[in-house]
């Protein structure tokens, strides 16, 4: 190989590495803040609940990544019948946040008319990742059944 291949060769060689460094860069300024994650993470829980997709939903549970419910027994849970779920906003404050979702649910023990609530919900960080933590909605779950209006 003569003198000139070798320094073009080096030459592309640094070239692409300099490229690869620029989009490594580029991707990095990319990435989701804290906000954009959780209420990713959000739309997807109640997603899966609103369509009873309860195997999907447990992944975001926070009792899945503790281990301090078993996938088999959130599953059978019993209660309300969610209809719909959206995620409206999210107050983010340090490792714990409460995100508003206004949820559609009928109440089986009453018919099939669906009832229409502001829920807040509340999501904890574990190990970087936000999960659903059944207090704030188990709040407004008790408020629903005690016949208490927002």
């Amino acid at each position: 190989m003569t003198t000139d291949a070798r320094k073009t060769r080096i030459y592309l060689l640094t070239c692409l590495l300099a490229i690869g460094v620029c989009l490594s860069a580029c991707a990095g300024l990319q990435q989701k803040t804290s906000e954009e994650r959780l209420l990713s993470r959000a739309r997807s829980y109640w997603a899966a609940v609103a369509a009873g997709d309860y195997v999907s939903a447990y992944q975001y549970e926070e009792v899945s990544k503790t281990g301090a419910q078993p996938i088999s027994a959130y599953v059978r849970k019993a209660g309300l019948i969610y209809k719909s779920a959206e995620v409206t906003g999210a107050k983010i404050e340090g490792d714990r946040a409460t995100v508003d979702v206004k949820i559609g649910y009928i109440i089986p023990a009453m018919g099939s008319h669906v009832f229409n609530t502001d829920a807040k919900d509340v999501w904890v960080v574990i190990d970087g990742d936000w999960y659903h933590h059944a207090e704030g909605i188990m709040k407004d779950l008790k408020r629903i059944e005690s016949g208490e209006k927002r």
